[in-house]
């Protein structure tokens, strides 16, 4: 795939990073993604809502894959916002 590398990084774009939910897709996404870019960065958008597996699960995948991952909290806190917004 000699032009696939070309075409992740996208013309006069720096070097990207997927987003990786935990889910099935984006686990998809991401061995897609790595199989083109071994080392792609890897975010995972923290809310604060997950279950307490999908941490145990990013440990173990990042260590698995040797992942360079990311977690990134939300600034405020979800739950916050969504209690300011009376849901």
């Amino acid at each position: 795939m000699p032009g696939a590398r070309a075409r992740w990084r996208g013309p006069g774009r720096g070097p990207g990073y997927v987003a990786f939910s935990g889910g099935k897709d984006s686990l998809v996404v991401l061995d897609l993604a790595r199989r083109v870019e071994p080392g792609v960065p890897v975010v995972f958008f923290d809310s604060g809502l997950d279950y307490p597996e999908i941490y145990d699960y990013l440990t173990e995948l990042a260590q698995t894959w040797r992942l360079d991952l990311h977690r990134i909290p939300t600034d405020p806190p979800l739950l916050q916002v969504l209690a300011d917004s009376g849901h």
